[in-house]
């Protein structure tokens, strides 16, 4: 686990000895859809979504990080969110500033914003929160 993440110490390899308990408790949050090994189960539009994001966050052009959902898991989450199996989340349909249609989720448990776009679209937490959503 990323400290950023967690207050708990990451184990090491001697704290996954067999028939001894954990020094931790992982942090329990909703399961991601998918098992997080396994990208190949990933809807290949959430791939790209979180390509996108990656791209933009190494431009310097923000973050992709969102609450709760490691990086590596990240396209799981996502294809969660635009595949309905993330609960509670929110969807409209809307348009871009160049006109093209576009879908916007809002996981109002992560606090996060998931853009369909096309063949990019993109992930993040607004600083805006739910604010952003409601705007476009």
């Amino acid at each position: 686990m990323n400290a950023e993440l967690t207050d708990r110490p990451e184990p090491d390899d001697r704290d996954l000895g067999a028939g001894r308990d954990l020094p931790w408790t992982p942090e329990v949050e909703r399961p991601l859809p998918a098992a997080v090994d396994r990208v190949d189960l990933v809807d290949p539009e959430a791939r790209a979504i979180v390509g996108h994001a990656d791209l933009r966050a190494l431009e310097g052009r923000g973050t992709h990080l969102v609450r709760g959902v490691h990086p590596d898991a990240l396209a799981h989450y996502v294809d969660g969110v635009i595949n309905g199996q993330v609960p509670d989340v929110l969807t409209k349909h809307t348009t871009n500033a160049g006109g093209e249609r576009i879908t916007a989720h809002w996981d109002p448990d992560k606090c996060a914003l998931v853009i369909q776009d096309g063949d990019a679209g993109t992930v993040f937490t607004p600083k805006l929160g739910k604010e952003k959503f409601d705007v476009l």
